[in-house]
């Protein structure tokens, strides 16, 4: 019996967001990712995850949520 995959929102995607979400990605965990800078969210796109437009519209969904955000923009 296979397990269903959690669905996990990252919000930000820099370097570690990026990292979180790929290895999420390579783990067969359905990830949906948002950040401000779209080219970010495009490239985890092209790896599998899915976009979102907001902030509201990733968690909505998602099982887990995980912040990866510069202090400055918390």
């Amino acid at each position: 019996m296979s397990q269903a995959p959690a669905k996990i929102a990252v919000i930000g995607a820099g370097i570690m967001g990026s990292a979180i979400a790929s290895r999420l990605l390579e783990a067969g965990q359905a990830v949906t990712v948002f950040d401000l800078d779209r080219a970010k969210v495009s490239a985890l796109a092209g790896k599998g995850a899915a976009s979102a437009a907001s902030v509201a519209a990733a968690t909505q969904a998602s099982d887990f949520v995980i912040l990866s955000l510069n202090h400055a923009n918390i």
